[in-house]
């Protein structure tokens, strides 16, 4: 019958979503090629394509270059070519409702949302009011209004640090799986230098996550 339509609608959908990331960050300083933020981020866009994840992202400051080397790091010119397969870049150059609602039709699209760095230091910044203008927690609040998976990166600092902590507090049953749990934990207990481990943590909790939902999917 007819409602049985809009749930294999919605599986279908879900299972797309599944496989799009959102991925929203900012780094203020200016990053050489070479430096260790810049290669986490390069790094994290090429095992995100690799594992036949697509990312969406803004295109954020000294993040959406490196995203984009990244997807590309294993493509030959014919791939390249379809470069659009693996990442979806939107320059948010517009203010206003426009930028809001744009976010928003981005996200609603994705399964999750990463977050990396940030414009405020955690420490000295960790009032939300102060967070408002930073294009990062305008994302993720808008994630979460969308009820997409929230993973921020903690140990990227700024104001992903505190978004790690908020998640911790609200969203914590999702990672309470002892066999999940030490993924999460390291998002925000390691250094980024640490980076094998920080992206074999992100592609665990995403897979869980995806199995998860799928059950859920189709057990309806």
């Amino acid at each position: 019958d007819f409602k049985q339509i809009i749930i294999c609608l919605k599986y279908i959908k879900a299972k797309l979503d599944q496989k799009r990331v959102f991925i929203s960050g900012t780094i203020i300083d200016s990053v050489s090629k070479d430096s260790d933020e810049a290669e986490l981020v390069q790094f994290l866009a090429q095992k995100l394509v690799e594992n036949n994840y697509k990312i969406v992202t803004g295109f954020g400051q000294n993040i959406g270059n490196y995203l984009l080397i990244g997807a590309c790091a294993n493509m030959n010119f014919h791939q390249a070519k379809n470069i659009h397969k693996s990442i979806e870049i939107y320059p948010l150059v517009t203010t206003g409702e426009k930028v809001g609602e744009l976010r928003k039709e981005l996200i609603s699209d994705c399964g999750c949302i990463i977050t990396l760095f940030g414009k405020y230091s955690y420490e000295t910044e960790s009032n939300e009011r102060k967070l408002e203008d930073d294009g990062t927690y305008q994302e993720f609040k808008t994630a979460e209004r969308e009820g997409i998976t929230l993973l921020p990166i903690g140990c990227t600092g700024k104001t992903s640090a505190y978004l790690w902590n908020y998640t911790n507090s609200r969203q914590a049953s999702l990672y309470e799986d002892e066999k999940i749990k030490p993924y999460w934990l390291k998002l925000n207990n390691s250094t980024i230098q640490e980076k094998e481990e920080i992206l074999n943590s992100i592609l665990k909790l995403l897979e869980h996550k995806n199995v998860r939902e799928r059950n859920q999917l189709e057990i309806d």
